[in-house]
């Protein structure tokens, strides 16, 4: 059984890549479980943010080999990016 994440967030982080006009693939992590999991499954609104290939497990996914070398500094911006219009569209949301 795997976590569902929160629909309006996971519609948000689709907005935000579609206004950076950046490919995203909404789809199930097939290599385990990630941060968002636990509290998806607590009843917590969550989702996760992945950049990366995920049809296959790349030899530095979660090992002695996963270093900052390998970390892309456009993956961190376009992540930092749609974190922050996630939050902003919460606020929008409340208001």
């Amino acid at each position: 059984m795997g976590a569902e994440h929160d629909p309006r967030l996971i519609q948000w982080v689709q907005e935000s890549a579609r206004q950076q006009g950046l490919p995203l693939n909404v789809t199930v992590n097939p290599l385990g479980a990630t941060d968002a999991s636990a509290f998806s499954v607590a009843g917590i609104p969550a989702t996760c943010i992945i950049c990366q290939d995920t049809s296959r497990l790349v030899p530095n996914y979660h090992t002695r080999l996963d270093t900052i070398e390998r970390v892309r500094p456009t993956s961190l911006a376009v992540c930092l990016q749609a974190a922050w219009d996630v939050l902003e569209a919460m606020d929008h949301s409340v208001r």
